[in-house]
């Protein structure tokens, strides 16, 4: 009789972040861990996670703030399904961001563009005040 085998998904916030933010310029985030007793199982017993905590790395952040931001991240917590931890945006210097998302119980990040703006949506003023390019 075979028994049921779990799969251990930990991962690391921290390394998740450095990670997913790799080559980018990051404006700015917010991450908020979210966790309960009915949920506290989920995280891996030598893990130094503080449950329900809001981390906010500020725009024109200092090397000192950014390097805090990653210590409040450095914990494990199981990514791959029960429940999202992580919720969040970061804001890249280029108008992009990344944004917590969760599937089927499996979170992850995702980056996100801004869709072009369409040409029917800018009046002709516009395209002159504002020097918008449609592509």
């Amino acid at each position: 009789m075979s028994k049921l085998q779990f799969k251990n998904n930990n991962m690391n916030a921290k390394q998740e972040f450095l990670d997913i933010t790799e080559g980018l310029e990051v404006l700015c985030a917010t991450i908020s861990v979210c966790g309960d007793e009915l949920t506290s199982h989920w995280f891996p017993k030598n893990s130094n996670l503080v449950k329900d905590k809001s981390l906010t790395l500020p725009v024109n952040y200092t090397q000192e703030e950014y390097q805090n931001f990653l210590n409040e991240l450095d914990f494990e917590y199981d990514s791959s399904w029960g429940h999202q931890y992580l919720y969040g945006t970061i804001w890249l210097k280029d108008g992009r961001w990344i944004e917590r998302n969760e599937y089927d119980g499996s979170e992850s990040w995702r980056l996100v563009e801004r869709p072009e703006i369409p040409e029917q949506c800018i009046r002709a003023v516009d395209k002159t005040d504002y020097n918008f390019e449609i592509s």
